[in-house]
């Protein structure tokens, strides 16, 4: 086992411990542990020396059950009260992400499909973290079923066919650590939109690119060169020159979260990290983290496989991602090789 896998196991291990978690449920959350730190991205927080786990602690509120009567689009579905609720912690692929028209993209359909099998016409058991409505009003919390006795988590099982990519909410990244495990399994697999260049890491030092993607969710990977604090934030630079380079930005009310982690920031410098956020236009291209999950520290880069299709799609469609919604033999396999999906921590619903 190495260094870093047997870090993430006593780590999470004394973290639960101080919860009470119950043995079983220990086990399961130090196997998604261990399971990214095999598959070589470790959150920030475990790589820390000595440093508590930030964003290990997957806590949700047991919240009603209902009935799913309606999908209406990849990541959000209206209930038999006539409330609609949005997945929290998932973003499934849009049309918009390859300027496609509106219907006109296979992923966001193949999305829609997968999630109206697994919840249309069942009943489901919500869960609430932190937030429980976004700003448009509707529900945002977890979804899961139950069938013969096992449990079932709808984001982890989409994020696990690459059908949808984990992001966090400003102040409520819950359980952003487990989605992770399971989005990197689909990584790793290169399943869903990890075929596609299009949701590939985007290189730091490519700033036009990034200020063109302002607005757009995205994964950034590059060498840190300075970090600088403010009374307000932390800096990561990725040039020499902050007013045109690619930043990360680090909100105070971040670095508060875990005054521990937060001082691991330091060692960053001269490290390649990868970032995943909102672009946005501060000087230069800028992602503002939500969470600490958000900042990660490749691993063997080489584990994970290259896309296979280019950005965008020929006219002929050709190369166009199939929606692989079906379940054929090499879907079998992958799924006999992932951790079973259960509800994270010691829920019980």
């Amino acid at each position: 086992m190495g260094r870093s896998q047997e870090a993430a196991r006593k780590t999470c291990g004394a973290t639960l411990k101080s919860r009470k978690i119950n043995a079983r449920g220990r086990r399961r959350a130090i196997a998604i542990v261990s399971a990214l730190a095999a598959a070589g991205t470790v959150p920030l927080s475990h790589r820390a020396q000595g440093g508590p786990a930030s964003g290990a602690t997957c806590e949700l509120a047991p919240g009603p059950t209902r009935t799913v009567t309606r999908i209406i689009d990849g990541e959000t579905v209206a209930l038999d009260d006539g409330r609609e609720l949005r997945l929290a912690g998932i973003l499934a692929p849009r049309a918009r992400d390859a300027d496609a028209a509106e219907g006109g993209w296979p992923l966001e359909e193949a999305a829609r499909v997968a999630l109206a099998s697994l919840v249309l016409g069942k009943q489901v058991q919500i869960a609430f973290a932190t937030a429980k409505r976004d700003r448009y009003g509707r529900l945002l919390g977890h979804l899961f079923t139950s069938h013969d006795g096992t449990r079932q988590w709808i984001a982890g099982e989409l994020l696990g066919r690459g059908l949808a990519r984990a992001a966090a909410l400003p102040d409520d990244g819950a359980c952003l650590t487990e989605l992770l495990a399971h989005e990197r399994l689909a990584r790793t697999d290169a399943s869903g939109v990890w075929r596609l260049r299009l949701y590939a890491p985007k290189p730091a030092l490519q700033t036009g690119a990034l200020s063109g993607a302002r607005s757009s969710f995205q994964i950034v990977r590059g060498r840190v060169v300075s970090v600088q604090r403010t009374k307000g934030a932390a800096y990561l630079n990725f040039g020499h020159d902050w007013r045109s380079d690619f930043t990360v930005r680090i909100p105070r009310s971040v670095l508060r979260r875990d005054e521990a982690w937060a001082k691991t920031l330091d060692a960053l410098k001269d490290r390649t990290i990868e970032v995943r956020g909102w672009i946005m236009r501060r000087n230069g291209p800028m992602i503002s983290i939500a969470h600490p999950a958000e900042l990660a520290v490749p691993g063997n880069d080489e584990d994970l496989p290259e896309p296979t299709i280019s950005h965008r799609a020929p006219a002929d469609g050709t190369d166009t991602p199939a929606p692989a919604t079906a379940d054929g033999p090499d879907r079998e396999q992958q799924k006999k090789n992932r951790p079973e999906q259960v509800a994270p921590g010691d829920l019980n619903l």
